[in-house]
């Protein structure tokens, strides 16, 4: 059988190809595809700009609950735990376990990471806490947190821990 490029030949295959590019198309729209959820894997945070980023948010929160400084604590921490904790504007300060001293250095030890999707990712921190005063030493305390940052956005929220939620993590 010998196949010629005539008109009608022409006609048909761009009609075939035009049936078979239309079912693609209409099959794609009857059935979207999905995003699947990212699997909740907790590993130990190993980059290294990301573990001095997070240790940098929760130093920024040491220094806020230090100063006492209620509208910025409010911000910081996360709705689930104000809501949990039913904490406002006007008792977060009770709320929260206030630091006696003025000034503290925080020092991460080691940070877990948790993807909850994309753009959200949740680390558990484990830190020392330790104020700082002239000619003294002071014992560092085991302290830990809860980072959620929202890598999208370049925000960040805090629920602080007591050690719970870190040793779960591990």
């Amino acid at each position: 059988m010998n196949f010629e490029w005539n008109k009608k030949n022409i006609m048909l295959v761009s009609f075939l190809g035009l049936i078979i590019l239309g079912s693609i198309i209409v099959i794609n729209i009857r059935n979207p595809k999905t995003e699947k959820p990212v699997p909740s894997k907790i590993i130990l945070l190993d980059n290294y700009s990301r573990f001095f980023t997070v240790s940098n948010c929760a130093q920024s929160y040491i220094n806020y609950l230090a100063k006492k400084d209620a509208n910025t604590l409010n911000l910081l921490l996360s709705e689930d735990y104000k809501i949990q904790n039913n904490i406002n504007q006007n008792n977060v300060l009770n709320k929260l376990e206030l630091l006696t001293g003025s000034d503290y250095s925080f020092s991460a030890r080691k940070i877990y990471k948790e993807d909850l999707s994309k753009a959200i990712v949740k680390y558990y921190i484990y830190g020392y806490l330790r104020e700082t005063m002239m000619d003294q030493y002071v014992k560092p305390t085991d302290y830990y947190l809860v980072i959620i940052m929202d890598t999208k956005h370049f925000t960040y929220s805090v629920i602080p821990d007591d050690g719970t939620l870190f040793k779960e993590a591990k």
